[in-house]
């Protein structure tokens, strides 16, 4: 080891970082697993009627693509977005959908792939989606593909029993190994083939210990708490107390010191390491962690 000092370091590192996503897979594997199941069960005549991300291989190169999260950091930025809207294929994930919507802002397509109930929140106030498609996996509640029963693109869930459903419908396209709903969108652009690849409210972190923006269902149900014995920056610090040992210390990209929880530092690292060196891709974020590899 001290001859190889670098070598082992690098293997180290590689070690640690595979360990870490794997038990956060595993802790929300655990946590959704009956969910999962019931949800791919009740999705399977959304998923057989709905065509798939397949044949769209390839169909936008050299169309520049914003990623937009609800990260606290869009409240300074999402305005942008609306001066220069017709300049971009804008992929909003779920918990981004509301944010956007609330500011006149309509995406081209929203990502959606948590389990959890929870997610329905992000569309629960649509009367009428629009021009808006959602591109989802059977895991999500049978809810969300219903909201939008004629603009739905499907693509391949990696399950055994996905699998084996898939032997009863046709394929619909894979975009890979998927840790969080930004991998997704990411892969999704990829997979679209366009360029440059730009992310906005990616913050993978805390700001004044908020995970998200205004108007995200997240900041709609703390200001639904608060009260005079209760003001807002109370509730914040009770949810960021929550975390507890499951933060870590990390430099965000203006050199000061923030706390990333353990899961979103891991989903920068998978960032970092799906990258490709032909890509143009750009982080935009106005606040948080850097992506290594990513051009701030």
């Amino acid at each position: 080891v001290e001859k190889n000092f670098q070598y082992y370091g690098v293997l180290n590192k590689e070690i640690e970082k595979y360990f870490k996503e794997s038990r956060i897979n595993l802790k929300t594997q655990s946590v959704h697993s009956k969910v999962y199941y019931k949800n791919i069960f009740s999705n399977q005549e959304s998923i057989k009627n709905s065509p798939g991300i397949k044949t769209l291989n390839g169909c936008l190169p050299d169309i520049p693509a914003v990623i937009c999260s609800a990260g606290p950091s869009l409240d300074k930025n999402i305005q942008l977005l609306k001066a220069c809207r017709k300049g971009f294929f804008l992929i909003a994930v779920a918990t981004a959908l509301k944010p956007l919507l609330h500011n006149g802002i309509i995406p081209d397509v929203v990502i959606s792939i948590d389990p959890d109930d929870l997610t329905i929140r992000s569309f629960e106030f649509l009367r009428d989606t629009g021009d808006t498609w959602l591109v989802y996996n059977a895991a999500v509640p049978n809810t969300i593909p219903n909201a939008f029963p004629s603009r739905k693109i499907a693509f391949d869930l990696d399950s055994q029993l996905a699998k084996w459903f898939k032997q009863h419908t046709t394929e619909k396209g894979s975009l890979g190994k998927i840790s969080s709903v930004a991998h997704a969108a990411f892969n999704f652009a990829k997979y679209l083939a366009c360029s440059p690849v730009i992310l906005v409210g990616q913050d993978l972190s805390f700001q004044n210990q908020r995970l998200h923006c205004t108007h995200s269902y997240y900041y709609d149900d703390s200001i639904n708490l608060v009260s005079r014995l209760n003001p807002l920056y109370y509730l914040n610090r009770l949810k960021y107390l929550n975390f507890g040992p499951n933060l870590t210390e990390r430099i965000d990209i203006f050199g000061s010191q923030v706390n990333s929880p353990l899961a979103m530092d891991s989903y920068r690292q998978i960032f970092s390491s799906s990258l490709e060196n032909s890509e143009t891709v750009i982080n935009a974020t106005e606040g948080g962690l850097p992506i290594n590899g990513m051009k701030n």
